[in-house]
């Protein structure tokens, strides 16, 4: 999700004192499915270990919903009245292209249960590529037209916080004795 406002004015000229004021508050919520290549360095020994983690990430769109709200003002010397107020809700997938991938990069702390591991990271997603469909940043007429809303290029910068629970394929003993398979 990320949000921004936008303001528009028009002003009368000479002794014509009249303004319109218009002020549209945007938010895109763009849902991905992402596919992490990460690898993990556990520090110390015992149950809780602190961990450094990186690596790679791919994502892909699942959908992308643009909402904004708009309020036009008139103003003169009579006083304010609002000319038009209004809520906009609808699909923005064109305007994004499909996928993004990135580096990620984070840290957090590995608690051992012997049968399982739960963990607590903190991570960074950095996007390389640009998730603006640069061929469909119009193709939406109800933003670019009715709002005034072209997209630029974008690349995003998400950070996120997991709680995880790991199943280890293979458990070392803490015994010395040696088992074959």
């Amino acid at each position: 999700v990320y949000k921004y406002r936008a303001d528009y004015a028009w002003t009368g000229t000479g002794s014509n004192t009249d303004r319109i004021d218009m002020s549209v508050y945007h938010r895109q919520s763009l849902n991905y499915i992402e596919i992490p290549i990460t690898l993990r360095y556990l520090y110390g020994a015992g149950k809780v270990k602190p961990f450094l983690q990186g690596g790679l990430f791919y994502g892909f769109l699942l959908n992308a919903i643009k909402s904004s709200k708009k309020e036009e003002t008139f103003i003169n010397d009579a006083g304010t009245s609002t000319l038009n107020s209004g809520k906009e809700t609808g699909d923005a997938s064109p305007v994004y292209i499909k996928s993004r991938f990135g580096f990620n990069a984070g840290g957090g702390i590995d608690y051992d249960l012997s049968a399982v591991h739960l963990t607590f990271d903190i991570n960074l997603n950095v996007g390389i590529n640009q998730v603006i469909n640069e061929a469909g940043r119009y193709s939406v007429q109800q933003f670019s037209g009715g709002l005034y809303d072209v997209q630029d290029n974008l690349r995003l910068l998400v950070p996120s916080i997991n709680i995880g629970i790991i199943f280890p394929l293979k458990k070392q003993s803490g015994s010395k004795a040696v088992c074959k398979y």
